[in-house]
């Protein structure tokens, strides 16, 4: 069969042949990853971002953007003023050792040099997330809205052990349907 290369690829499903002589072609498969074993799947989704380091330009309008972000979806209900939320987004960003996550209470706190502790909102607004923080799961760290239903909780202990699991799938106890926990792991500093 002769290939026309002049056809940009987008216009590529018009020539019917290839396209029939690919979907016969025992050693083509649609998937990226087997459909068939979901862990095996997960496995391999996460060993695709393991070790990967992005950079990302620091320009006017990013720095705006994840600030918005910051001040949306990171804080709770706080008395800052606008130069005190900049002043402890900026430390946050170039003093990490004096700005942290407290690492024992179970709600999100960040201990804070400047203003001792500032409560945080976990980001749970899509998804299961809501449905697991009204039924008690504080230890809720994230949730998303759209594909697999993933959610991650962090356990804390008396003696400051830490524990994430993370589950996938929707809750919809009327259709007798449960997230699953795909994944946990002891998390240390």
């Amino acid at each position: 069969m002769g290939l026309d290369w002049n056809l940009a690829a987008s216009n590529a499903y018009k020539n019917t042949e290839l396209v029939n002589e690919m979907m016969n072609d025992e050693n083509i498969n649609p998937h990226v990853f087997s459909i068939h074993n979901i862990d095996d799947c997960l496995k391999k989704l996460k060993d695709l971002t393991k070790g990967v380091t992005r950079l990302i330009p620091i320009t006017p309008h990013n720095l705006t953007e994840v600030f918005s972000y910051f001040e949306k979806n990171v804080l709770a209900k706080h008395s800052l003023n606008t130069n005190q939320l900049a002043n402890l987004f900026t430390q946050i960003l170039i003093n990490p050792d004096d700005n942290y996550l407290h690492p024992v209470k179970k709600r999100k706190t960040i201990v804070t040099k400047s203003f001792n502790e500032v409560d945080t909102d976990p980001d749970i607004s899509s998804g299961n997330g809501p449905l697991f923080w009204r039924r008690g799961y504080i230890e809720l760290e994230a949730s998303s809205g759209t594909g697999l239903g993933c959610c991650a909780f962090l356990f804390n202990d008396a003696y400051g052990n830490r524990l994430r699991v993370c589950t996938a799938g929707e809750e919809l106890p009327r259709r007798k349907a449960y997230a699953t926990v795909t994944n946990f792991e002891f998390v240390s500093d």
